[in-house]
């Protein structure tokens, strides 16, 4: 079976981006780097990474990263172990993230909130009492 091992978001702004996943949504870093950090998440690491220059992008075939919505038509799910309502009034805090609807159970069976991060990818959080 295929076996995804890590989620890369690229970020112009390594420190705030830092910043949100640890201070807002609690992650810990595996290992951080002057480019990317790391965390271990369960079944797949995720890991930010400052946006390449351009000889490496070329050097890969590989287009400028968007100047906005870089988490246009993306959506990752994470699960928090805390409550709920604690992370989204961090996230609703944080400078640049963003709740984009409140704590609320869904049909299938859990509660959840969506944030987007600062650089604009979106989220969909669940908390222990999900």
């Amino acid at each position: 079976m295929p076996e995804l091992l890590e989620t890369s978001l690229s970020t112009a702004d390594l420190d705030r981006s830092r910043r949100f996943f640890e201070e807002t949504l609690g992650l810990s870093p595996e290992r951080v780097g002057d480019t990317s950090a790391s965390y271990e998440t369960g079944t797949c690491e995720l890991k930010l990474q400052a946006d390449f220059p351009d000889d490496v992008l070329e050097a890969f075939n590989l287009d400028a990263p968007p100047e906005t919505n870089r988490g246009g038509g993306a959506m990752f799910v994470m699960e928090l172990d805390e409550p709920l309502d604690d992370v989204h009034g961090r996230v609703e805090a944080t400078d640049g993230g963003e709740a984009l609807i409140e704590p609320r159970d869904v049909p299938w069976g859990v509660r959840i909130f969506l944030a987007r991060s600062p650089e604009g990818y979106v989220f969909e959080v669940r908390g222990s009492d999900s």
